[in-house]
């Protein structure tokens, strides 16, 4: 090996050793106060676990609390075979911040100390600190647990104005579908919907699409905003004097088209909702003779039951 990759390495391992000694808080470990018959050995192994996710997490264990940068106050409570610890970092004689989690039996133990002793040093919540080497027998079974999808018919109405349609004043938007509620966050959708203009003009207008789509919900509120994307297919035609039987219009478009929205919806809890949705629906094909690009935005009440 080089002299210039000797004088390299030793100047890693200096920094390194400053890093850590730079960084690591000293930390001393109170005995265990607990609540619901626990046995006098499990507490000893609990505060012995809790004191090695301290070491473990690069922090120095000290054996006097008056040495120490953080007092660590662990607390359990036992209910039925499931423990929860909690613990109190403590500065001064003030908690500077709390964690607990839960360990469905003595044996996950191990694990939620060290989350737990992790999450009260980076005052973070527990969830936000797991690792992928420390994850709980509880979040293994909740990760792989299926979600019960709720099922909801979905109908709308409501003002709507096109562009790219030869319309002068607006209309209203007709929709008509189907919403899986995937889980808490996410909704998945399936709309038909239909644009018709005021009926004493421009009658043969119109804006006709297939969507499907998702919903994010921001909350998991009884009420809460959300936001949409749906993409589909859809046919639209621009308003003219038509010659033909039928009077449809001949100056018309079909393609793909793509959808965004923002919403409101009330009522998550019940088995019937109501919302307020307006979204904005552009389509990638041009009308026939005008060569316009259909659009069409809308507010709509929708229900869902």
């Amino acid at each position: 090996m080089s002299t210039q990759k000797l004088f390299i390495n030793f100047l890693l391992l200096i920094f390194l050793n400053l890093s850590q000694s730079v960084f690591a808080e000293t930390i001393y470990v109170q005995d265990i106060k607990a609540k619901g018959g626990v046995k006098s050995g499990t507490l000893e192994t609990i505060k012995e676990l809790v004191s090695s996710g301290v070491v473990s997490e690069g922090h120095e264990l000290m054996t006097e609390a008056g040495t120490a940068e953080f007092i660590l106050q662990p607390k359990l409570l036992k209910l039925g075979d499931s423990y929860i610890l909690k613990i109190d970092k403590i500065q001064n004689g003030k908690i500077k911040f709390s964690s607990k989690m839960k360990a469905s039996s003595l044996s996950d133990m191990d694990t939620v100390a060290v989350r737990v002793v992790r999450s009260v040093m980076e005052e973070t919540l527990p969830r936000d600190s797991a690792q992928v080497n420390d994850v709980t027998e509880d979040e293994v079974h909740q990760g792989t647990r299926r979600y019960q999808a709720t099922r909801q018919w979905r109908f709308s109405f409501g003002p709507a104005w096109s562009n790219g349609l030869n319309v002068d004043g607006g209309g209203t938007n007709w929709g008509f579908g189907y919403v899986w509620g995937l889980d808490p966050d996410f909704d998945l959708k399936l709309n038909w919907s239909i644009y018709t203009p005021r009926s004493d003009e421009d009658d043969n207008a119109r804006f006709t699409n297939v969507t499907l789509g998702m919903n994010y919900f921001l909350t998991r509120a009884k009420h809460s905003p959300f936001a949409s994307i749906e993409i589909g297919y859809g046919s639209a035609a621009a308003s003219e004097d038509s010659n033909n039987f039928f009077g449809i219009s001949d100056d018309d478009a079909s393609g793909w088209t793509i959808g965004l929205g923002l919403g409101y919806k009330f009522f998550r809890t019940s088995t019937v909702n109501v919302g307020i949705f307006g979204s904005y629906q552009y389509m990638f094909d041009k009308t026939e003779k005008s060569n316009q690009t259909p659009r069409l935005g809308s507010v709509s009440l929708v229900v869902y039951y």
